[in-house]
């Protein structure tokens, strides 16, 4: 049997593709703010979001950057899902958070996700360096003012 014989032959790659190749599907991503109400403690808005988010098939994040104000991003190949993600961000929200507002932009296509899970990022931390800076208390003579000595002016004669 030569290297052209039929037995030598391979036949076609039967495993899985690297992510990224295959047939091209479109993925939609907006990003968005918003504002209302959120529980303390535990990120109850990201968590709920999270949940809710991969049960149906979106990727992507979300923060909190200020007690009012959650922002982040979602991808999907799923335009129903995220037109539903959308409005719940928009007036449902997590239970016990009120929602006041929600602002979405940069709506794009893109060629492939960008992101594995929906995830909930931590809010940053400031560093010791960024504390701010507070000025020491000038230091206040304890003795009574009758047993301190006087200042001598030292002016020339």
């Amino acid at each position: 049997m030569g290297l052209g014989s039929s037995k030598t032959k391979k036949k076609g790659y039967q495993g899985t593709l690297p992510m990224g190749f295959g047939p091209r599907l479109t993925v939609f991503a907006f990003k968005f703010h918003v504002h209302g109400e959120f529980q303390d403690g535990k990120d109850c808005f990201g968590l709920h979001a999270a949940k809710l988010a991969n049960k149906d098939g979106i990727v992507g994040w979300c923060k909190k950057i200020s007690p009012g104000l959650i922002t982040g991003e979602a991808e999907s190949q799923n335009v129903p899902k995220l037109i539903e993600f959308k409005q719940w961000l928009r007036t449902v929200g997590p239970p016990g958070c009120t929602i006041y507002n929600a602002e979405f932009y940069d709506d794009r296509e893109i060629p492939m996700k960008t992101h594995k899970r929906f995830a909930v990022h931590q809010p940053e931390k400031p560093l010791a360096s960024q504390k701010p800076i507070i000025p020491r208390k000038p230091r206040i003579s304890r003795e009574p003012i009758a047993s301190r000595k006087p200042r001598v002016s030292q002016e020339p004669a």
